[in-house]
């Protein structure tokens, strides 16, 4: 008995493993089409950039829907302007308007002293800046409260008179810091502003 298992597992042994092997690549058949993938179609987005009025009247119309406020002068408050400005701003994002539109409806709304000032000076501006943005508007209009005459002064003493305008709560901490420019008396104090208004609504 032992003899025969022997015999089995010897006749086991010089049998060959079998091999797999891979089956052939099909062919195609000649003649044979192949159907491709239908193309992918491109969805063409929105352009960021805000597309101009093409009729100003619209705009107009639009614009004085939102009651924007008016501009005369500086009154008692040199940040003022800055408020102005802001409050424009909110409407010019809303209408999606390019630079010019802006311009045009800012303009529009000055009054007395403002408007006074913009037409005396307004060839010159747009001399200047032919292609002008909105910011080099502001930063123009900014300086609105010394109007013509006031511009020929020295930046330092324009802004001693900037701080000199603030409220308390604003001059105090701006006048700590002897900020020697104007610019720079003007982005703290609207910094500090901003910083009030925060604390303010986080009571």
């Amino acid at each position: 008995m032992t003899t025969q298992l022997q015999d089995i597992v010897r006749e086991k042994q010089q049998v060959p493993p079998l091999v797999y092997e891979a089956p052939p690549p099909l062919v195609p058949a000649v003649g044979t089409v192949h159907s491709t993938p239908p193309p992918i179609l491109q969805v063409p987005q929105a352009p960021a950039v805000a597309l101009a009025y093409t009729d100003p009247s619209k705009l107009s119309k639009k614009f004085q829907k939102h009651r924007p406020p008016t501009f005369g002068q500086m009154a008692n408050d040199t940040l003022l302007p800055a408020h102005w400005i802001r409050d424009l701003e909110r409407i010019f994002y809303v209408l999606q308007c390019i630079d010019t539109e802006k311009i045009r409806c800012a303009v529009f709304q000055f009054r007395g002293e403002a408007d006074a000032w913009w037409r005396s000076s307004k060839e010159n501006f747009w001399a200047t800046y032919p292609n002008a943005t909105w910011a080099q508007f502001t930063e123009l209009f900014e300086e609105l409260f010394y109007f013509a005459p006031a511009h020929q002064k020295p930046d330092d003493v324009k802004a001693r008179k900037f701080e000199k305008g603030l409220r308390p709560s604003i001059s105090t901490s701006v006048v700590l810091h002897e900020y020697p420019t104007y610019t720079q008396v003007v982005q703290a104090a609207k910094i500090i502003e901003d910083q009030q208004r925060e604390n303010y609504w986080a009571i």
